[in-house]
């Protein structure tokens, strides 16, 4: 698989994906998410054991079960930088675009 180069980071083209509602990752900015839908937590151990980048991609709908066509086709790239497991499953995530 080919990289791509991005503020000095060499990235991997293909890159797991998190779709996000009500909310927008911008780049340069640091948030707290919460990743709770199982294909997202799937994205996210991906992402924790290669090298902690993720795409986060806007819905242009609040559903859970989303395709492709209910996603914005721009996202930002995002390095997770710290992680919280919660017993309910969920995620607390801090991710900086």
């Amino acid at each position: 698989m080919s990289e791509i180069k991005i503020d000095n980071l060499n990235v991997k083209e293909e890159l797991p994906l998190i779709p996000l509602k009500n909310v927008v990752l911008f780049p340069r900015v640091a948030i707290p998410l919460l990743v709770q839908r199982p294909k997202s937590i799937g994205s996210l151990d991906f992402a924790l054991s290669q090298n902690r980048l993720v795409v986060f991609a806007a819905q242009k709908n609040i559903y859970d079960d989303v395709d492709q066509k209910d996603l914005f086709r721009i996202g930002t790239v995002g390095r997770i930088f710290e992680i919280h497991r919660l017993p309910d499953g969920t995620s607390k995530v801090d991710v900086e675009g």
